[in-house]
């Protein structure tokens, strides 16, 4: 295994214990804040996100972490963050640029949320016109293209 790989690895693992002093050591040693793990291919920006914890997110952020990058189980950081009812974790993302309108295997992130029942992140996402449903370019034609 490359030092990368290693340097990699135990930044993802520093991300799921939420280990903010071993995640912030690890990105100045080199690890990469995009790396995805191979089991789910999440992002550390999508793990942090669902976690709820606004430092490794901002961290992340900090140093490079692209916000739109889509994978893993809910799609994106956006997405996992809608998906757990996060609404600081939304909202920072958002403020960062994150698209409102991202869409993965369960909707767009408004669609998620309103699924889930978080009211409160549901009138943010609307009040910034999200939509909850947004057609990706395989399934133009395909009402249910990205939900299968």
């Amino acid at each position: 295994m490359s030092q990368q790989s290693i340097l990699d690895k135990s930044l993802r693992e520093a991300i799921e214990m939420q280990d903010l002093p071993a995640a912030e050591s690890l990105l100045n040693q080199g690890a990469n804040p995009n790396a995805t793990n191979h089991m789910w291919y999440m992002s550390p920006l999508q793990t942090a996100a669902c976690r709820d914890n606004v430092e490794l997110v901002q961290l992340l952020l900090d140093r490079g972490a692209r916000i739109n990058t889509q994978g893993g189980y809910y799609g994106s950081a956006l997405l996992g963050a809608a998906h757990y009812g996060k609404l600081e974790i939304v909202e920072l993302l958002i403020a960062a640029g994150a698209d409102v309108d991202i869409h993965g295997t369960y909707g767009t992130a408004l669609a998620v949320a309103k699924d889930k029942g978080f009211e409160d992140v549901v009138q943010v996402l609307k009040s910034l016109g999200a939509t909850e449903w947004r057609p990706g370019p395989r399934d133009a034609d395909d009402t249910w293209g990205s939900w299968l």
